[in-house]
């Protein structure tokens, strides 16, 4: 009869030689990956040493100042009236508290026009995503630009996460903010946890990502705005100092945002293509919550209708 012989310890062996072998090369895996970040890292840092339009100097009235901040939130506080405007020739005639801009399609004579005349004013910066139209787009490290917003084609996802990567771009537009005279930030974009980005952000990755950008608009000596994301409220009602709030009523959302107004922080409130017989409503359901109303078209570009806040 013919024997049947498996050589048990030479398969033990063999298995054990398999073992060390993928050992080894999982390793080496990891050794490579950590090089090629580190090389990505080090080119990321020459580029940003050797382009001066994502360079940042140092420059007076950059030191967070106490007074300052507190003074800049005491001025907000009392605004009754806003006027939001993103593109098109700006609108300076209306009697308005305060101005929603864009610092980079509003020149500066005209932003310290309006705060020579006692108008407060919010500059817009989307912080969570490149738009190509921008100076600064080519700067964004490629791998952290992410998908297409639905709605605007021409904006890209950026990937929060890992925010250190491109943080030195937002804050050179929050010093050029500061230093066309801007006094609060209404950053926009900061909800791709609840969108398809391309990265499977979430929450939490936004949430460090907004306490990174509070942080550093007030070293600016300017306010940090929540742009809508109701359900980071509850986590930076204590943080933030105002929202910038959009299309609440009719996506049943308002409510989310009462807490900001109860310690005190504004919450300016748009509503969009509004039907006229159904503007006075819209007012009056902003009024009982607090809020700073509006009603416009969705370009922003002057059809911006402002409500007044009723004191109580």
């Amino acid at each position: 009869m013919k024997s049947n012989n498996n050589h048990p310890q030479l398969r033990v062996l063999i298995l054990l030689l398999l073992a060390i072998f993928t050992l080894f090369v999982y390793k080496a895996a990891i050794l490579v990956s950590e090089h090629l970040l580190a090389q990505s890292n080090k080119l990321t840092s020459i580029s940003y040493k050797s382009n001066p339009a994502i360079s940042i100097q140092p420059t007076q009235g950059t030191t967070i100042s106490k007074y300052e901040l507190q003074s800049n939130r005491e001025k907000i506080s009392k605004a009754k009236s806003w006027y939001w405007q993103l593109s098109g020739a700006l609108d300076t005639s209306q009697k308005v508290d305060v101005y929603d801009l864009d610092p980079q399609i509003v020149s500066k004579d005209t932003i310290r026009s309006l705060a020579n005349q006692g108008k407060y004013i919010i500059c817009y910066i989307s912080v969570g995503t490149a738009e190509n139209w921008r100076e600064d787009y080519q700067n964004f490290p490629k791998d952290q630009i992410g998908r297409k917003l639905n709605e605007w084609p021409d904006e890209k996802w950026l990937n929060v996460r890992n925010y250190t990567r491109f943080a030195r771009i937002i804050e050179n537009r929050l010093q050029q903010a500061s230093q066309a005279g801007c006094m609060a930030i209404e950053g926009d974009n900061v909800d791709g946890y609840a969108n398809y980005t391309g990265f499977a952000l979430t929450k939490s990755d936004y949430l460090a990502y907004i306490k990174w950008l509070i942080k550093t608009t007030h070293k600016y000596n300017m306010l940090y705005g929540l742009k809508n994301s109701p359900e980071l409220v509850s986590e930076l009602k204590t943080e933030v100092d105002f929202a910038v709030v959009e299309e609440c009523q009719k996506y049943n959302e308002c409510e989310e945002y009462v807490p900001l107004v109860n310690v005190g922080k504004p919450v300016f409130a748009v509503e969009y293509d509004v039907e006229p017989t159904s503007v006075n409503t819209v007012f009056e359901h902003f009024n009982k919550l607090g809020f700073i109303g509006g009603v416009s078209c969705y370009e922003l570009n002057g059809c911006f209708k402002p409500s007044f806040k009723v004191q109580p």
